[in-house]
């Protein structure tokens, strides 16, 4: 007898659950949804109690006790699952969470922990292995089983970001790791308490491998917190509905989920197939700590097919996608579906009525031995974020076309701006170990809409409601003093609508004498690109900019002028007010690097892509823009053809509309003069590919696209 319905195993009911879906098309094989059709109220008052539950508890959780990127940032989510589970209700927060969880669960039925680990209440379970069920290593899971009157009735789970994670470099997504056993503590679901108490021997594991493991322990609280919460909270409800109701419920609320997603993607998206060509440049040649396996220079292909049928089916698929690397730039499938639920959640589900119905609306493909579904075990999974938020911006893009085309440009979102990385390790300014990650990087620029500019330093795909946090919380965290932050001119891609722009951070090294600082992002390949004429956003002009041995301590005791910002591209603040050793560096990777007191770092957050030709943009939107420092005079001019001038006193810029008016007709006509045929255009490149006139990482890559996906190649 098992501990599921009806003393059924859970892999019982995991199986049946599986077949009615293969042999029906619908979630438990429900064509028809009679608990909500013979009493909406009632169905729709139970989800509202499901929903504002696990939403109550998160916020509850991240007060109660959580580190500065949870508490801050509201890097935190919690998710109620059915017992085979499907997700059922999603709080706010990361909503990329939609489905990790539910794999993480399925593979504990699949492997019999009901038999050979053992499932009761009060079980607590950690999963961070994104092969199980995860985005990456520093995503950790809390689980828990729910028990009502011996039978399972639910799982509930939630997950934080976690500060540090013990790997090879400090940080959350260690840089220079090349396989597996560098990216830290893996918890591949593991049982770590009993009777809501965690084991001794678990948190003594955390305390001895963590560089400080202070924020660990806090989040955890934190999560578990929540899920006893939602745990405590479920059991009334249940004694309310009725069990047998709840049941029921929950079955038809997956398939209405289900159901719902099909008739918005008939609704919204033009039937169709859409495609994207979307690159990573994941170089670290040059590296002074990585393995030779490592040191390459290394371009990613992130090919990006979307097929919408008429029925409103929605299908996504990557044939083409280049081979896996000695790199933390990988993932796994339930990452990858991670990327695509924070995706749907934002731009077809935004209701909160999300769950894993939306999961068995779609179909996806990721081929095997690429970067997205690799053949190796002991892949390292990092910093799986990279390529992927570059997929997912093409994953935008091609349902920004979709909307479009069906009418729905209010709907249109072209993507969102990169986030870079900062990481932080060595001694912090209370002599203890220092393991950290600077979490600014959830306020890039989001995408211009199809309708209006994109949002100002305030986007992070995987967390809509992400935020840059205070200096003064960072400050506390990390040895360093803020000296300032600004918005960086340009870095939002120009367009009709530009993107919204990113931002830089200009810090101080403080407090500590045994600092390392280590970085990774898109490196010079554009991120993102714009769509309808618009401009990607810009790749990290400067992707870091640095001194050592500086002359800070003069200028503060001389109270002289000293860098808050990075100026303009011709003009950085860095490099022309201080003294010292100072680089400007735009590789992708910045491995772990010392600092010392009174050096100075600088870190930029990229912007998002823009929309429709710069030429169209409205003169009164630039001359805004100009006032307010989001572009300079000189790029205003080449891309939006513009003239303007600024007054000395005042230092207002005005746009002279005459002369702007004669430009932009000046720059359409060179435009008509170099322009050339598609089909002139693609029979030259045909050409040049086959001669193979193509430099050699790009080489490298479509050598490796071809080799996994023959279909992709033969088109290509």
């Amino acid at each position: 007898m098992g501990i599921g319905w009806n003393k059924k195993t859970l892999k019982e009911m995991l199986g049946e659950s599986k077949a009615l879906f293969k042999e029906t098309g619908h979630y438990m094989g429900l064509k028809k949804l009679p608990v909500k059709e013979s009493d909406p109220l009632k169905y729709e008052r139970l989800f509202s109690r499901i929903r504002g539950t696990v939403v109550g508890a998160r916020e509850t959780a991240l007060h109660i006790s959580a580190s500065p990127i949870v508490r801050e940032l509201g890097e935190l989510c919690f998710t109620l699952y059915s017992p085979e589970g499907d997700s059922l209700a999603l709080s706010t927060g990361i909503i990329v969470h939609v489905h990790t969880m539910s794999e993480a669960i399925k593979w504990m039925i699949e492997n019999n922990y009901e038999d050979e680990v053992g499932l009761k209440e009060g079980d607590i379970f950690t999963n961070n292995d994104a092969l199980i069920g995860d985005a990456h290593t520093s995503d950790v899971q809390s689980i828990i089983p729910v028990f009502y009157k011996d039978e399972l009735i639910a799982w509930v789970g939630s997950v934080t970001h976690v500060m540090e994670i013990g790997g090879v470099d400090a940080g959350g997504q260690p840089v220079t790791t090349t396989n597996r056993f560098g990216d830290g503590l893996y918890f591949s679901c593991e049982k770590v308490g009993e009777n809501d108490k965690l084991y001794r021997t678990y948190q003594i594991r955390a305390d001895r491998n963590l560089r400080g493991s202070t924020y660990w322990h806090l989040d955890e609280k934190a999560r578990l917190a929540g899920c006893r919460i939602i745990r405590d909270s479920l059991k009334p409800i249940i004694d309310e509905f009725g069990v047998d109701y709840y049941k029921k419920f929950i079955r038809e609320i997956i398939e209405e989920g289900r159901q719902v997603f099909q008739a918005r993607v008939k609704e919204r998206l033009f039937p169709g197939r859409y495609r994207a060509a979307q690159f990573y440049d994941g170089s670290t040649k040059g590296s002074p700590v990585a393995t030779e396996r490592m040191i390459t220079e290394r371009l990613m292909h992130a090919p990006v097919e979307l097929t919408v049928t008429s029925e409103g089916i929605f299908k996504m698929g990557m044939s083409g996608a280049s081979k896996w690397g000695f790199t933390p730039l990988n993932s796994s499938l339930p990452a990858m579906q991670a990327g695509l639920w924070v995706t749907a959640a934002q731009m077809l589900a935004y209701d909160g009525r999300i769950n894993d119905g939306a999961y068995y609306a779609t179909e996806t493909y990721f081929p095997y031995g690429s970067w997205a579904n690799p053949d190796w075990p002991y892949v390292s999974l990092a910093s799986t974020w990279g390529p992927l938020m570059v997929t997912y911006n093409a994953v935008y893009r091609c349902m920004a076309r979709a909307f479009f085309s069906r009418g729905f440009r209010e709907e249109i979102l072209c993507g969102y701006g990169h986030n870079n990385l900062l990481q932080y390790g060595g001694t912090d300014q209370y002599g203890k170990p220092l393991g950290g990650i600077n979490f600014e990087m959830c306020a890039s620029g989001m995408g211009s809409r199809g309708i209006m500019d994109g949002l100002d330093t305030g986007y992070s795909m995987w967390n809509p409601e992400s935020d840059m946090g205070n200096m003064e919380i960072w400050e506390l965290s990390f040895p360093q003093v803020y000296l300032g932050r600004r918005i960086t001119p340009d870095s939002g891609g120009f367009g009709k609508y530009r993107g919204g722009s990113g931002f830089h951070s200009t810090l101080l090294m403080w407090g500590s004498n045994d600092i390392q600082l280590a970085g990774g992002g898109p490196g010079r390949c554009p991120n993102n690109c714009g769509i309808f004429g618009g401009y990607p956003g810009a790749p990290a002009i400067r992707k870091t900019v640095y001194a050592h041995a500086t002359n800070m301590p003069d200028i503060i005791k001389n109270k002289l002028p000293y860098p808050s910002y990075e100026g303009d591209t011709r003009r950085q603040n860095v490099v022309d007010m201080l003294k010292g050793d100072v680089h400007v560096d735009d590789t992708s990777v910045l491995v772990p690097m010392p600092f010392k007191p009174y050096d100075v770092f600088v870190m930029f957050w990229n912007g998002g892509p823009g929309y429709g030709d710069p030429l169209e943009r409205k003169l009164d939107l630039i001359e805004g823009d100009l006032n307010n420092g989001f572009t300079l005079d000189f790029s205003s001019k080449a891309v939006y053809g513009i003239e303007a001038s600024r007054d000395r006193e005042s230092g207002v810029w005005t746009i002279d509309k005459d002369k702007s008016m004669d430009l932009r007709n000046k720059i359409k006509e060179k435009r008509a003069e170099r322009a050339v045929p598609t089909r002139t255009w693609m029979k030259t490149e045909r050409e040049r590919i086959l001669r193979k006139d193509i430099y050699g990482p790009i080489l490298t890559m479509y050598r490796d696209s071809m080799t996994i996906s023959p279909d992709w190649a033969s088109e290509y």
